[in-house]
């Protein structure tokens, strides 16, 4: 039988253990101490990628380059180019090429928010894969 003394880190003779309700209270205390510690910790990150990511420029072209957009790392569309007047006779065309562009963008711009998370973060974590 293990000593109160290991399992809990007081000197309390046998029979005089704190009870289980009192042991599961500090227990919860602790956990929203660590809850609260982390929690910070990931919003001070996240703002940190954020600041970072919105001085980003991200594009993404359409498959034959007529179409290409600029975003922001923050999402935010900033340019669209077109490359060939021709495409404007064409509105479906010009849909989905600007659909196509804007997509590759924000594959691009998830690609970089991996990149910064990796190098905040020091190695590739749980976090990223949580933000896949």
């Amino acid at each position: 039988m293990l000593m109160i003394k290991e399992c809990f880190g007081k000197g309390l003779p046998p029979g005089h253990a704190p009870g289980v309700a009192t042991l599961l209270k500090g227990e919860f205390a602790l956990s929203e101490q660590v809850l609260g510690l982390t929690d910070t910790f990931l919003k001070s990150v996240i703002a940190r990628v954020k600041r970072k990511l919105k001085e980003q420029k991200i594009e993404g072209s359409s498959g034959d380059g007529t179409v290409r957009v600029v975003m922001s790392g923050g999402l935010e569309v900033i340019q669209v180019f077109l490359k060939d007047d021709a495409v404007l006779n064409d509105p479906v065309r010009l849909q989905e090429m600007v659909k196509e562009a804007t997509n590759v963008a924000l594959q691009n711009t998830q690609l970089l928010i991996k990149k910064e998370l990796e190098k905040i973060l020091g190695q590739k974590s749980w976090l990223e894969e949580l933000l896949s």
